[in-house]
């Protein structure tokens, strides 16, 4: 009976033996395994860091080619001048405060010796009459203001041409002899010929 117990021993001392061999030998193929898999992940880390890397000198690239949606290679032309104001075009952007809408900059110059106010009457750009044009501004006495004319409907930032209707008020009704006129100009070029 020893020798059987002695001999079942022996069996399983080989069969956990050759098991753990195996199990070793598993062990190592996955340790190997691992290993693989760290040195594609990292390859391909270093690949993602590349790519990385193109698309941002890319976006760079593009953003020192392509000119700036506000600026304007315009120097104020004149739309409208008499003997009390003088109306220049300065340049359109997107408004900084609502999505959707755009600024037309005008600068008005008021030459009397009293404040004005100024609104839209009409407004058109391109060609383009855009409805839903706003602008109003008071302007003190021999002073220059912007007035920003706001528009969803701008067809461009780099306007060729512009028309429009501005209502001009003397504040003080001492300026001229009717309280307030109309400053028109139509189909203005802001190119240079």
């Amino acid at each position: 009976m020893k020798k059987v117990v002695l001999l079942v021993l022996m069996l399983s001392t080989a069969v956990l033996l050759t098991a753990c061999g195996n199990s070793s030998d598993e062990l190592e193929a996955l340790r190997n395994l691992y290993r693989i898999q760290q040195e594609e992940n990292q390859s391909l880390q270093e690949e993602n860091d590349e790519l990385r890397s193109q698309v941002q000198e890319l976006l760079e690239t593009i953003n020192e080619s392509t000119p700036s949606p506000t600026a304007a290679p315009i120097t104020n032309p004149v739309l409208y001048t008499d003997d009390y104001i003088e109306i220049f075009y300065s340049h359109c952007e997107e408004s900084e405060y609502t999505d959707g809408e755009y600024m037309v900059f005008l600068i008005i110059e008021n030459k009397t010796d009293v404040p004005i106010v100024t609104s839209i009457s009409s407004f058109a750009v391109d060609g383009w009459n855009l409805s839903d044009a706003f602008g109003y501004q008071e302007i003190s006495a021999n002073s220059k203001s912007y007035v920003e004319v706001s528009s969803e409907q701008l067809p461009t930032l780099n306007p060729t041409n512009i028309s429009g209707d501005l209502y001009i008020g003397d504040r003080s009704e001492t300026a001229w002899g009717s309280r307030s006129y109309d400053a028109i100009f139509n189909s203005v070029s802001l190119v240079d010929e």
